[in-house]
């Protein structure tokens, strides 16, 4: 069996087979917090070669952003100051250079982790 064959146990599925009990979970939750890559998702190649910022991403960004209780980041192996000038959406976290930078809306750098907080999230996690 394959890695990414449904039913194995930590195996990778894609999202839109999930997309009906997403749905049904999503509008249950008491709120929300939504991770994204920027290259991989939010990102596409111009004529030139490089990364722009695809329209209706953003557009969707946008949307999540505004929605209560719920928040977004954006994270990329780019500095933060090239995803600020790409997105320019303030309610966004964005965490750039593969984690080393954090800047924005309720996101923290963390450098020595607080283990007993650590372990009482992820205990609520597991519920």
């Amino acid at each position: 069996m394959r890695n990414t064959e449904a039913g194995r146990t930590g195996a990778v599925r894609p999202l839109w087979s999930e997309a009906e009990s997403l749905r049904e979970r999503i509008s249950q939750a008491h709120g929300l917090f939504a991770f994204f890559s920027f290259d991989a998702a939010l990102a596409q190649r111009a004529a030139h070669g490089h990364l722009r910022t695809n329209p209706a991403a953003r557009a969707a960004l946008i949307r999540l952003c505004a929605a209560p209780n719920t928040r977004g980041a954006v994270l990329s192996g780019r500095p933060i100051e090239v995803l600020q000038r790409r997105l320019r959406l303030h309610r966004l976290s964005y965490v750039g250079v593969h984690g080393t930078e954090v800047a924005g809306f309720g996101l923290r750098l963390v450098t020595e982790p607080d283990l007993e907080s650590a372990e009482t999230a992820v205990g609520r996690l597991r519920k």
